[in-house]
């Protein structure tokens, strides 16, 4: 792969039912870690024959969707200008593959930052969906608003073992996992209790991650309508979902099978489509 203008900053490759394979990712103008659009690029898996490929921009309006007034302000500011505005911290999470050739690209803001004591922060944030077509340009992107944040100790000294396995068991609380069903993609995720009142992204609250949370189900369809709801309440049940242990078990007959966990109980979930 060669995009000798840009900078290709995270990228999957998965195989088709054409016996092609399908190269799918983000690149950047500017080479930090951030992302101004997608690239796409389809090849034989014989003799890895590029068929083609093509790159995408995200629009303005995509890429400060959910953001602050004052980030949004100073994006629209750049573009007037023609500076490079592009998203920070994105990677490639999920490809799924689409009947037509195209791909639905998943993606999700995830950043890590440290203290000056060691305590690593980290950051799950909105989930993206981009609905590439055929000829690899973007039919249309959306935004699941998450907002999530784990610190965690920091894993120096005679404990660091047992600390950096107890940081391992809680971030499976952070993220998503996904289930395909139909033309639908469905999202189970934690969130906080009031994000679901149809507020904007740049106001949604941080999700706790304690019972005080929530277990979140989203779907978005091949058009890109998303509906959002909550798929059960955590001090109910008395358990976390851990989206990161999750997996879905049959794509003919889609069921996700749910890992959760409090204290030092754990509990296995199944949920059907």
């Amino acid at each position: 792969m060669d995009l000798p203008d840009y900078h290709i900053k995270d990228i999957q490759v998965v195989h088709n039912d054409q016996d092609e394979l399908i190269c799918v990712g983000f690149y950047s103008n500017v080479g930090r870690n951030s992302a101004d659009g997608t690239y796409y690029a389809r090849y034989s898996s014989d003799r890895l024959t590029k068929k083609s490929s093509q790159i995408d921009e995200f629009s303005v309006d995509f890429m400060v969707d959910g953001k602050s007034n004052r980030t949004e302000r100073k994006a629209v500011r750049k573009d007037k200008r023609g500076a490079d505005v592009e998203l920070p911290n994105l990677l490639v999470r999920d490809i799924v593959l689409r009947s037509d050739g195209g791909v639905a690209l998943v993606g999700e803001e995830y950043y890590l930052e440290e203290d000056s004591e060691g305590r690593q922060e980290y950051y799950y944030n909105d989930i993206m969906v981009i609905n590439i077509n055929s000829s690899g340009k973007i039919d249309w992107a959306k935004k699941i608003y998450k907002r999530q944040e784990l610190i965690f100790a920091a894993t120096t000294g005679v404990l660091s073992a047992s600390v950096s396995a107890v940081n391992m068991a809680r971030a499976g609380f952070l993220s998503y996992t996904l289930c395909v069903a139909g033309d639908k993609i469905y999202f189970v995720y934690n969130d906080h209790k009031d994000n679901f009142d149809g507020r904007d992204g740049k106001d949604y609250r941080l999700t706790p991650d304690n019972l005080k949370s929530v277990s979140a189900i989203t779907s978005i369809d091949g058009n890109g309508r998303i509906d959002k709801k909550v798929l059960f309440k955590n001090d109910t049940n008395k358990v976390v979902v851990y989206p990161q242990n999750c997996v879905q078990l049959n794509s003919a007959d889609p069921k996700l099978l749910l890992f959760g966990r409090w204290k030092s109980t754990e509990r296995y979930m199944r949920l059907s489509f």
